[in-house]
């Protein structure tokens, strides 16, 4: 499966301090999270946003 395949290569890559090296100076710390924890995190993320437009009278489409 291709996103396994993805996901295992992401995860490798952020296991080289070489690469982690460069994402830390660039002020980003990344943090390897599985395909399941980053749809939960989506979802969470959505429906908060969701909430966020309503509130403030956007028309979520």
């Amino acid at each position: 499966m291709i996103a396994k395949k993805l996901s295992a290569a992401l995860k490798d890559a952020l296991g080289d301090a070489e690469i982690m090296n460069k994402l830390l100076a660039l002020g980003i710390t990344p943090q390897f999270v599985s395909g399941g924890e980053q749809r939960d995190i989506n979802a969470r993320d959505i429906a908060a946003w969701k909430q966020v437009a309503m509130d403030a009278g956007i028309e979520v489409r």
